[in-house]
Order: C-alpha cells, then structure tokens, then sequence
C-alpha cells in the first residue's frame, strides 16, 4: 500500500487512520508499516486530522494484550476504583496519601510498603491481577504498581501529586467514610505501642497504649486533627519535629484516647481491610484499664457527682482529673475517693461547686 495516502482525499483519510487506530486496534507503526511512510508522517497526519491519540499507558496495555511483547502479560484492574466513594476506596486512598506515589509521568501509580499482606489485600479490592513484587534494593519493602493513566489521573485529582509528601492536602471524604480513610492514612503513617503504664498507681504488669499519626504537610496534620474532633476524639495539639531536613508534624494519644481512636477506626471492618499487627496491639492494649477507666460508683452516690466524673470521660465539656480537681479546689486523689462515697462524705462547700459545675 505504499504511496496510497496520495490517492485519497482528506477526509476519507482521516476517516481511514481513525478507523485503523482506534477501532482497529492498530499502533502508529502498524498503520505507518501498510502506508509505507514513517511513523512519524503518520503520527503529524493525525495532528493535522485531530485524531485523539492513546496514552502511553493505554498503548503499553494495548500492545501486551496484542503478544508484542514476548514474556510479558497484561494485567486486569478497576480502572474506575476511584471514581465513586466506597468504603474500600477511601481506605485504599488514605494508603496512597501516605505510603504512595503517581510518576512524573502520571502514567504509574506506586504503592510500597513493608507489609505484604495489606498490599494483597489492596490488590483483591482493586480486583487486580497484578502481582506484589519485593524491591530489588531493601529486602524487606513490597511494591504493589499499577500502570494505568486512568487512575493516576484520578488520584493526582484527589491529593495524590508527584512529590506531595510535603504539600498533601486533606481530600474532600464525605463524612460516612472518614473513618475508614483515616485508617488507611493510620496504617500508612501511625504507629501504636504498647508501653509500661506511666504511673505506679497501676497494677503491676498492666500496659498503656500509645499512638501517633504524623504528616510532612502541616495543613493536612491540622484538617485531620479537625475531623477527629468530628468523630469523637477530644481536641489535640500537633507536635512539630524540626530535626530533619523538612519539619513533620504528629498527633499524640494516651491510653485511653488511643482505645477511642480504635473505637473510630476499626468500628466497621467487615471487609478485613486494616494491618493486621496494628490491629493485635490495639486489641492487646485493651485489655488493660487505667484507674479512672476502673472507676465504679456506689448507689449512695448523687446524680450531681455521677455527671461530674462524665466530664472525664470525654464529654463535650471534656476535662481531665487535675482540671477537675483544680476548679472544686480538692488533690486529685480526693476526686478518685469521691467515686466510691455518697454526697454525706463531701464538704458541702466542695459538693455546692460540683452541683453548680454540672447545672
């Protein structure tokens, strides 16, 4: 067919490439091949025509589907997995915020961790046929890669830039899958321990459990703290570590906001998707009460000091035992004995500010 561009008119050469390339399935050097002009003519033709080239992804994935490339096979995978919001999605994106990364040329999404298992789980949600891989250079990272535009397009739309780990932004979750996104964003970048118990009070052998989140980016750190608070936790200050390269910024949390982080995160986990270790130190750390969580009241006591020892225990007026203490003007032991006496062994001076505080 060499020279047979010659013999036809625009139009009917236009409509002949198009057909070729996009019904047909056929590369620029296919069609450039049965023309005989170079790849390049073909490719200013279509220029010149305004036919819609592929990606390069797309014509990556055309060209394995074809057998052009011995050895090699084409992987399925949901293209349209971050297009609409699901409890999956969100806690796969809350992985990728943290622990993954679109190509400069958002062709290839990158998701590396050191856990395999949840890289596996991922895979299965994505519907993907697409092995985990073990990195060549540290031994212990797993790589989970996708090469598809599609969906690099769709994360770079949600926060997931090149380079973002210092410019990442909180993306727009709608409130009925924060949870399941800020679990993702905790096995990303959280960590919890379990750790001796901070006072001798405790009983011995008993542990006290303690997390963090950190974050590169300051406003993310800052939105995150805010949607918390939106679930449930009490209001936390963020820490802000100057001693690398670039400052990072974390959220803290004690035992017992720590429990009510895992309350948060992990109260809808039917589809198994959350870290497995994380999870068993969590599950672990529970089994240990602190003082006030060991806290029981006698029949004797008033209803006004039964609502006062709420404030504790994260209500909207949230305060801690020395807070408390501080405003009856009592130590902080004689707030714990009030817990297990009745409004007789009270000054009445110290049960008129108890009753006046919980009005």
């Amino acid at each position: 067919m060499p020279g047979a561009t010659r013999h036809l008119p625009m139009e009917g050469l236009k409509e002949l490439i198009s057909n070729m390339y996009h019904q047909e399935g056929m590369s620029l050097g296919d069609i450039a091949g049965l023309f005989g002009v170079s790849r390049t003519a073909i490719h200013k033709r279509m220029l010149q025509y305004g036919i819609r080239a592929r990606s390069r992804s797309a014509s990556r994935l055309l060209a394995l589907r074809q057998g052009k490339f011995p050895g090699m096979s084409a992987h399925s995978v949901n293209e349209r997995f971050f297009r609409s919001w699901t409890k999956e999605m969100a806690y796969v994106l809350g992985l990728m915020l943290t622990d993954g990364c679109v190509s400069k040329d958002l062709c290839t999404v990158t998701l590396a961790m050191n856990d395999r298992e949840i890289l596996e789980k991922v895979s299965a949600v994505m519907h993907a046929d697409i092995p985990v891989i073990q990195s060549k250079h540290q031994p212990r990272l797993h790589i989970f890669r996708i090469t598809r535009s599609r969906i690099a397009k769709d994360l770079i739309s949600l926060g997931v830039t090149p380079q973002k780990s210092l410019t990442v932004i909180f993306p727009p979750v709608p409130g009925r899958f924060l949870s399941h996104f800020i679990r993702g964003v905790f096995d990303g970048d959280g960590s919890v321990m379990l750790t001796m118990c901070p006072s001798a009070r405790h009983p011995t052998g008993a542990r006290w459990l303690k997390t963090s989140l950190v974050s590169g980016s300051e406003k993310f750190i800052v939105e995150l703290e805010q949607k918390l608070q939106f679930l449930g936790m009490p209001p936390r200050s963020i820490f802000v570590d100057r001693g690398g390269k670039n400052p990072s910024y974390r959220i803290h949390c004690g035992g017992r906001d720590s429990k009510k982080l895992f309350e948060i995160m992990y109260r809808d986990t039917g589809n198994g998707l959350y870290l497995e270790r994380k999870y068993r130190v969590f599950q672990s750390g529970r089994m240990y009460k602190s003082k006030t969580e060991r806290f029981r009241f006698t029949d004797a006591a008033p209803e006004a000091l039964k609502q006062f020892f709420r404030y504790h225990y994260g209500d909207q007026k949230h305060m801690a035992v020395s807070q408390l203490a501080k405003y009856v003007g009592c130590s902080r032991d004689t707030i714990y004995r009030w817990a297990k006496t009745d409004a007789a062994k009270i000054k009445k001076k110290h049960l008129e500010k108890i009753e006046a505080f919980t009005l």
